[in-house]
C-alpha cells in the first residue's frame, strides 16, 4: 500500500516542500489556505468558527472545509505545502488499507485484500481527487472503512460493531458531506439487501 501510494502520487515525495500535488488549475491553493488558517485559527483564536483572520477586522464565520485535515494539521508541525502532500500520501496508503480490508471481510482471502486494495488506490477517483487538491475528497479511505465496517456488523450482530459504523458514518459525513452521503447510500443498500 506504501509503494503504491509513493507510485500513484509521484513525484510528491520528491518534491514534499516545493510543489503541491495537484493540477495547479485546481483548487489546491484554496485547500493549502485552509490547512494554514484552522491551525492558525486554532492556536490564536481557539475553537469557534468566528475567525478574524479573515474580513479583519471584524472577521466572519467561517466552517473548516476539511475538518480531519484540519485536526491533523494543528497536531502536524509542518508547513502548508509540505503538510498537504503528506497528506495526500496518507490517505493514499489509507485507501489501500482500507480498501484491502473491505476486500478480504468480503473475500475471506490474501490475495482478495491485495487485488481490493491496489484497484482502490489505482483507480480513476483517486487520480480524480489527487488533480483537483481537494483535500476532503482524498479521504476516500473512509468509504471501505464503513463499507468493512458494516459487513462485521451485520455478520457479527453485536452492539459494538454497529456502534463503529456509527460512528465511522459520522466521522465520514463530518469529514466530507460528499463521502459520508455516499457511504450512507452505500450502507443503506447493504442493510436492504
Amino acid at each position: 500500500a506504501l509503494g503504491l501510494a509513493l507510485l500513484v502520487t509521484w513525484p510528491t515525495v520528491a518534491k514534499l516542500g516545493t510543489a503541491a500535488v495537484g493540477s495547479a488549475h485546481a483548487d489546491g491553493a484554496k485547500h493549502l489556505w485552509n490547512l494554514w488558517w484552522m491551525r492558525q485559527h486554532v492556536l490564536t483564536e481557539g475553537l469557534s468558527l468566528h475567525t478574524t483572520l479573515v474580513n479583519w477586522p471584524e472577521g466572519m464565520d467561517l466552517w473548516p472545509i476539511e475538518p480531519l485535515n484540519g485536526l491533523l494539521a494543528i497536531l502536524l508541525p509542518l508547513p502548508p505545502l509540505p503538510l498537504s502532500n503528506v497528506l495526500a500520501l496518507g490517505h493514499v496508503f489509507l485507501l489501500g488499507m482500507c480498501g484491502g480490508l473491505l476486500g478480504h471481510v468480503v473475500s475471506r482471502r490474501q490475495d482478495g485484500a491485495l487485488v481490493a486494495g491496489a484497484l482502490a488506490q489505482a483507480s480513476s477517483f483517486t487520480a480524480f481527487s489527487l488533480h483537483v487538491g481537494v483535500g476532503e475528497l482524498r479521504q476516500g479511505w473512509l468509504l471501505p472503512l464503513g463499507l468493512a465496517l458494516a459487513v462485521i456488523a451485520r455478520e457479527r450482530g453485536t452492539w459494538g460493531w454497529f456502534a463503529l459504523l456509527g460512528l465511522a458514518m459520522a466521522a465520514t459525513t463530518l469529514s466530507c458531506f460528499y463521502l459520508g452521503f455516499g457511504l450512507s447510500l452505500g450502507v443503506a443498500v447493504y442493510a436492504l439487501a
